[in-house]
């Protein structure tokens, strides 16, 4: 004799690791996007910097010099102890990446490899130079996204 089910069991779904949309949306609220850095001035010195998440899991908020650097200038960056970002175009804005990995595989100095690379910032210890905002390509007639 078969008696039929008290409660139904719900249907199994299978989660990928770092996708879920509600952390997703809670992290575009907090940070205006996610993963774009922001130009946002320096509370101390007032300097224009780069403010965003320095990964896409396990990411901490970090400010960034726009200065671009030589791989000489990481390397004195990296004896000092002040952390170093890759930068990657996104649109109209840019991601930060952490370069401590990149600083891992002995006395040699780090490849670019044809990246652009910026310091931590350091109120007072910028690099001469500044990076410019990607730009888009954009059709004058092409119809608006909304």
């Amino acid at each position: 004799m078969n008696q039929p089910a008290l409660f139904s069991t719900p249907k199994r779904t299978t989660r990928t690791p770092g996708k879920d949309d509600w952390l997703k949306t809670l992290l575009e609220n907090k940070t205006g996007g996610f993963r774009a850095a922001r130009w946002e001035r320096c509370n101390t010195c007032q300097e224009l910097t780069l403010h965003g998440m320095d990964a896409d899991m396990c990411a901490g908020m970090v400010t960034a010099d726009p200065t671009p650097l030589s791989p000489q200038q990481e390397l004195a960056c990296m004896i000092i102890g002040r952390p170093t970002f890759t930068l990657k175009p996104r649109g109209q804005a840019y991601e930060l990446h952490d370069r401590r990995d990149a600083h891992k595989h002995g006395p040699r100095p780090p490849d670019h490899k044809g990246r652009t690379v910026i310091p931590a910032h350091q109120c007072g210890a910028r690099f001469p130079g500044f990076i410019q905002r990607p730009t888009t390509k954009e059709t004058p007639n092409a119809e608006p996204d909304f």
